[in-house]
C-alpha cells in the first residue's frame, strides 16, 4: 500500500493524473490525518484539502474548485453526515479530470477546469452511492481504490504493563508529537529523498502497474471491490463464477434474473406504501412523505426520485399532481393483483353526476348584506388596517423578516383575502339574485325569497377514485361558515357536523 501511494506521487509529479480515488476506511486514531499532514509539509502548495461536500451539490464545487485546481495532490478528510444524494457524476468527473465549470466566489466569469493529480479520502465509514446498477458499477470500481489501515495507536503505560510483544499484533503506542515530528524538515528531507530513490527504481509503467494490480490483480484480496458494491447496495460477487472486477455486460439490457430481482424489490416497496395508506386512512402520499417513509432492507439502491420512476415505469404506482393543499406531487399505489380490475368491479357502471342543484335564501342573503348600513364600511376599514399592518412589517427592517414577523404578515395578508374573497362572493350572489332575465339552471320559488342553482363541479385530481369535488363557478361550497348560514340556512355544515353532535 505504502509503495502505491508513492507510485501515486511519482505519477502526480510528472502531469499525470490518477484515475483512482484512494479511500482509506478506519475507525479513526489509526494514522490517517498524520500522513495527510505530512504529505501537507512536504509538497507545500501544491497540497490541499478539499471538503467532501463538492460531490453532493455542484454548487459548492463551482465555488471551490478555483481554489484548488492548481494542486497536484488532493486530499478529503471524512465524508460528510448527510442523508442528500451523492451526485456520483460529480465524484467521476473529479478522478477522470474531466472538465468541470468554476468560477471564484461572487465572480462572473466561469471556465472549464481540470483537477489532475492524485485524490486521496479518508473516512471512518465509507459514503453510499444511490443509483448504481450492476451495468454502471464498473465506471464506479475503476475509479476507486480502497485500502484499511490495520495498525492501533493506544496507550503506551498499558502496553508496556500488560502487552509487552504488542508490536506483533499490530498495536503500538500513540505519541502526541509524533505530529510536530512528521511535519518537521528532517522528516520532510527524509520523506523526499526515500520519493526520490523511489522514482529512481521504478519507471512510469510500473507504477501505472503497480497501481492496478492491487485492484484487479488480487492485491488487495478483494477489498475495493467488495466494499465498494457495499457502498452501491450491491450483492458481493461470487468469485468462482462471475466475471472478473469491472467486466460487466456490455448492453444495458437486464438479464432475466436481474429483471424478476428488481421487479420483487419494487414489489415489497410498494406493498409498504399501501401499509402506510391504509394505517393513515389515505390514498395516496406525497412525495415528502415518501422520502421520509422507512423501506424494506431489500429496497432497490436508487434515490427516492429514481424509485418513484421505477414504480410507474413497472406499474406498481402512479405519480399525480394536484393543485390545492400540501405536498402538490402525490404518490398512488396500484392495487397487486393476478386478475384485471374490471373481472371484479363493473367499470361501466353509472356515471357519477357532475351537476347538483343548490337551494340559496335570496331574502336572507340580501337582509345580511343591508341590515347594518356600516357592515360594507366596517370591510373596507379592516381591509385597510390589515395591508397597513403587513406595510408596516414590511418597512420594520431590510431584507428577510424573521421567524416570528413572517407569521405575523401571512397571518394578516391571509385574512386579508379571505375578508376580500367572501365580500366579492357576497357581490357575486347578490348581482345573480337580481338580474332582470332568469339565466337557464335558476328558478325562483315563492315571492324571490328561494332561488334554485344548478352548480357545476369538477375533480382536481382525475382518474382516480375520490369522492371529493369542486365547484366551478361561485356556489355554497367557497362561502364561509357565517355566511352560509344566510345563503342555506336549511343546510347542514358536514365539517363542522361531529362537533355539532359533540
Amino acid at each position: 500500500m505504502f509503495l502505491c501511494c508513492q507510485a501515486a506521487q511519482a505519477l502526480a509529479k510528472r502531469g499525470e493524473n490518477i484515475d483512482r480515488c484512494f479511500i482509506g476506511e478506519s475507525p479513526g486514531g489509526v494514522g490517517q490525518s498524520l500522513y495527510s499532514s505530512h504529505l501537507n509539509a512536504v509538497y507545500g502548495h501544491n497540497h490541499a484539502f478539499i471538503d467532501p461536500n463538492i460531490w453532493y451539490d455542484e454548487q459548492e464545487l463551482r465555488k471551490q474548485i478555483e481554489q484548488f485546481a492548481g494542486c497536484f495532490i488532493l486530499t478529503a478528510q471524512e465524508a460528510p453526515e448527510t442523508s442528500r444524494r451523492m451526485r456520483e457524476d460529480l465524484y467521476k468527473k473529479t478522478m477522470s479530470a474531466d472538465g468541470m465549470a468554476g468560477r471564484r466566489p461572487y465572480g462572473y466569469v466561469t471556465r472549464m477546469i481540470e483537477l489532475i493529480g492524485w485524490k486521496r479520502m479518508e473516512v471512518n465509514r465509507l459514503m453510499l452511492f444511490k443509483g448504481v446498477s450492476e451495468h454502471n458499477f464498473p465506471s464506479i470500481l475503476r475509479r476507486s481504490f480502497l485500502w484499511r489501515p490495520h495498525a492501533r495507536f493506544v496507550c503506551p503505560q498499558f502496553l508496556e504493563e500488560h502487552y509487552p510483544d504488542a508490536a506483533e499484533d499490530g498495536y503500538f503506542p500513540k505519541d502526541p508529537t509524533l505530529k510536530d515530528f512528521l511535519v518537521s524538515g528532517p522528516a520532510i528531507a527524509s520523506s523526499v529523498q526515500l520519493q526520490h530513490a523511489f522514482e529512481h527504481t521504478y519507471s512510469r509503467k510500473a507504477c501505472l502497474h503497480m497501481i492496478e494490480s492491487y485492484c484487479n490483480l488480487g492485491g488487495d484480496q478483494g477489498l475495493t471491490e467488495d466494499k465498494m458494491r457495499m457502498a452501491c447496495g450491491l450483492q458481493p460477487r461470487r468469485r468462482d463464477t462471475a466475471l472478473a472486477p469491472g467486466l460487466g455486460p456490455v448492453d444495458d439490457q437486464l438479464t432475466q434474473e436481474e429483471a424478476e430481482s428488481l421487479q420483487k424489490q419494487l414489489e415489497a416497496v410498494v406493498r409498504r406504501v399501501m401499509e402506510e395508506c391504509l394505517s393513515k386512512n389515505l390514498f395516496a402520499i406525497s412525495l415528502e412523505h415518501f422520502k421520509r417513509l422507512s423501506l424494506p432492507a431489500n429496497a432497490p439502491n436508487f434515490d427516492r426520485e429514481s424509485l418513484v420512476k421505477q414504480l410507474e415505469v413497472h406499474s406498481l404506482a402512479k405519480e399525480v399532481c394536484r393543485s390545492r393543499g400540501k405536498g402538490k406531487r402525490l404518490i398512488v399505489p396500484c392495487v397487486l393483483g393476478s386478475s384485471c380490475l374490471q373481472s371484479v368491479i363493473d367499470l361501466q357502471g353509472e356515471i357519477v353526476p357532475m351537476v347538483y342543484p343548490e337551494l340559496w335564501h335570496v331574502s336572507g342573503l340580501r337582509e345580511f348584506a343591508s341590515r347594518h348600513l356600516a357592515r360594507e364600511h366596517n370591510v373596507v376599514t379592516m381591509i385597510a388596517l390589515f395591508d397597513a399592518r403587513a406595510a408596516a412589517l414590511k418597512k420594520r427592517g431590510s431584507g428577510k423578516l424573521s421567524s416570528e414577523n413572517k407569521l405575523r404578515y401571512d397571518r394578516d395578508v391571509e385574512k386579508r383575502c379571505k375578508l376580500d374573497a367572501s365580500e366579492k362572493l357576497l357581490g357575486t350572489f347578490l348581482a345573480s339574485a337580481d338580474r332582470d332575465g332568469q339565466p337557464s339552471g335558476h328558478r325562483c320559488i315563492g315571492k324571490q325569497q328561494w332561488r334554485e342553482s344548478k352548480m357545476k363541479y369538477q375533480q382536481t385530481i382525475p382518474n382516480l377514485i375520490r369522492g371529493r369535488r369542486y365547484a366551478c363557478d361561485a356556489g355554497a361550497q367557497q362561502c364561509s361558515r357565517k355566511l352560509l348560514k344566510f345563503l342555506c340556512p336549511n343546510s347542514t355544515d358536514l365539517d363542522s357536523w361531529p362537533d355539532a353532535l359533540g
